[in-house]
């Protein structure tokens, strides 16, 4: 599967969850893992079986059922060099550029990154991707720059300012 059709996936799933999450009382989203129930629709049934009888072990099974549906990545394309913002945390930046460019990691006191927040990075261009470190401190066995075109990296916060940085990167001489 190439990257652009991975994306046109991804932007699928994204509308998949939405529909999940914004449906009406009688929506049901066919998905690749069978039928799912909007929330409303999960609520009103919740409210009629409360209403009715409570049965605790269905709620729960459904309750259960949803959460092992996770919610997609939401994907944004990036061109130019920039600063990390707090929506970037659990987003999926698909770098497309045919120069390099820079994505800065602010600092904690700058940005407040949520605990275990995660950037998914790719760079689908030509340009390299290189991550740079503004007063925090980013653990990595290769170098800050993505290796090749289609090389994804994954930045995972460890601490107040200190992050690691995992993936295809170049290797460090």
């Amino acid at each position: 599967m190439s990257l652009y059709n991975s994306v046109e996936q991804f932007e699928a799933d994204v509308a998949l969850a939405h529909q999940i999450i914004h449906g009406d009382e009688t929506a049901t989203v066919e998905t690749e893992g069978g039928p799912v129930d909007s929330f409303a629709k999960v609520l009103a049934d919740l409210r009629a079986s409360v209403g009715e009888e409570f049965d605790t072990a269905e709620i729960l099974q459904r309750l259960t059922a949803l959460e092992s549906k996770p919610a997609p990545v939401p994907v944004q394309i990036v061109n130019t060099s920039r600063a990390l913002v707090l929506a970037d945390a659990s987003r999926y930046l698909a770098v497309d550029s045919a120069t390099a460019i820079t994505l800065t990691l602010p600092a904690q006191a700058t940005v407040a990154w949520p605990d275990n927040a995660e950037i998914y990075i790719q760079q689908i261009g030509d340009g390299q991707v290189t991550i740079a470190a503004a007063g925090v401190t980013i653990i990595t066995e290769e170098t800050l720059t993505t290796r090749k075109k289609g090389a994804p990296v994954t930045l995972k916060r460890l601490g107040a300012d200190l992050w690691t940085l995992f993936g295809s990167l170049e290797a460090a001489e």
